[in-house]
């Protein structure tokens, strides 16, 4: 009877992993989702010349518009800011 009071909260504390591995995998799901889309935004932006109206600064695509990507049609948008240099004398 002990025996199976021990097996019986086991096999409950294992079964607790299974919700929590599903939610870590689908995180890093995500995470890899967005690395991917920030490198491919990254080498279409690469190259092109400062005046392009995708290098000004703000929200692209503007206003509340997103774009589509990945398999499960994830919207994102990227921000565009210009860095100041600071001078030093």
């Amino acid at each position: 009877m002990i025996a199976l009071v021990v097996l019986a909260v086991g096999l409950l504390a294992v079964g607790r992993m299974f919700p929590t591995g599903a939610r870590s995998q689908e995180q890093d799901r995500l995470l890899t989702s967005a690395n991917y889309f920030a490198q491919e935004k990254v080498e279409s932006l690469t190259g092109r010349s400062w005046a392009d109206p995708l290098l000004a600064d703000g929200r692209h695509p503007a206003g509340t518009a997103t774009e589509s990507f990945g398999e499960r049609a994830m919207d994102a948008f990227y921000q565009v800011t210009t860095l100041m240099e600071s001078s030093t004398t």
